[in-house]
């Protein structure tokens, strides 16, 4: 079926990801109407804990998102649950007026019932369901790259991504170079060094929140349960070491295995120089005035 996908923030490549959840949705689903998803930023408001996260639109049938400071994953998880209400809608069960002001959920006892199945089924079954089977695919696609680094479109949408395009060329060059590569950005493992391996969730791509400038993580840090703290990162001038993952937006993520210690992948020779930690010498009260003085430069467009 298809989608209009309009992306209204500064978070690049969600598009083709949630296209792919849009289309797993309408197959599970099977609701008879085309609808909008729309990203957006929220500015400003997006440092208030309880600013909204999405919302549906039955009249426009147009799904919202809302991006800023948000793990992609817990993004796409809304947009799961806001095509619930989608077809919801599709169904009959937004035909009489609803009230949707706050509280809503707690006084109309059918909203409060069609909450309870977008969380349910939003959040749980179809985001899961989806999940799975689409890194299922990615595995495949992964394990068919490495033989042809050609087949590079990971999620299998006939485009290539920024990310895809450097993944596809570093293993062409590290195949050329007759220099396999096992994980195509957390480096190759010494073959006599016996250490387990841990599955854990990667960025392949990410944006520094105190620059705006994105980079491809070419190490990190991995603990045994599998928590990734840090990031060393190849921007486009240089390499910086062990950068907090909450000082990141991850804009790509992939999920694989490989041991704790290992080398850098393959990267330019560019300068290289630890990451300093400024803004965590500021002070709870100074951290939140630079914030806002930030965001009301960035609002107003008023150059430092």
């Amino acid at each position: 079926m298809k989608i209009d996908i309009r992306n209204h923030s500064s978070m690049a490549g969600i598009e083709e990801v949630a296209k792919d959840l849009y289309n797993f949705a309408h197959k599970q689903l099977k609701f008879n109407k085309p609808c909008r998803i729309v990203f957006e930023s929220q500015g400003d408001r997006a440092v208030d804990i309880f600013s909204p996260t999405g919302h549906y639109k039955p009249a426009t049938r147009t799904v919202t998102v809302y991006v800023d400071h948000r793990h992609p994953k817990d993004i796409l998880r809304s947009v799961a649950h806001e095509l619930i209400h989608h077809a919801q809608h599709c169904a009959g069960q937004f035909d009489h007026n609803v009230d949707t002001s706050p509280g809503y959920a707690q006084k109309d006892q059918h909203m409060r019932e069609m909450e309870k199945d977008a969380y349910f089924r939003g959040n749980i079954t179809l985001f899961r369901d989806w999940e799975d089977n689409y890194k299922k695919g990615r595995n495949v696609m992964e394990e068919g790259k490495l033989k042809n680094p050609k087949k590079a479109d990971l999620n299998k949408d006939g485009k290539l991504s920024g990310y895809e395009k450097k993944r596809g060329a570093a293993i062409e060059k590290a195949m050329a170079e007759e220099d396999p590569v096992e994980e195509a950005h957390c480096g190759k493992r010494d073959e006599d060094e016996e250490v387990d391996e841990v599955k854990h969730d990667c960025a392949n791509h990410v944006k520094e929140n105190a620059t705006g400038r994105e980079g491809f993580p070419i190490n990190h840090t991995l603990l045994e349960d599998g928590t990734v703290t840090h990031y060393t990162v190849e921007f486009n001038d240089e390499i910086v070491e062990n950068i907090p993952v909450e000082q990141l937006t991850i804009l790509e993520m992939n999920e694989h295995m490989h041991s704790p210690k290992r080398d850098d992948y393959k990267h330019g020779k560019k300068p290289r120089r630890e990451h300093v930690e400024e803004v965590a010498k500021l002070s709870d009260k100074e951290w939140y005035q630079k914030q806002l003085h930030d965001a009301l430069l960035k609002k107003f467009k008023i150059k430092k």
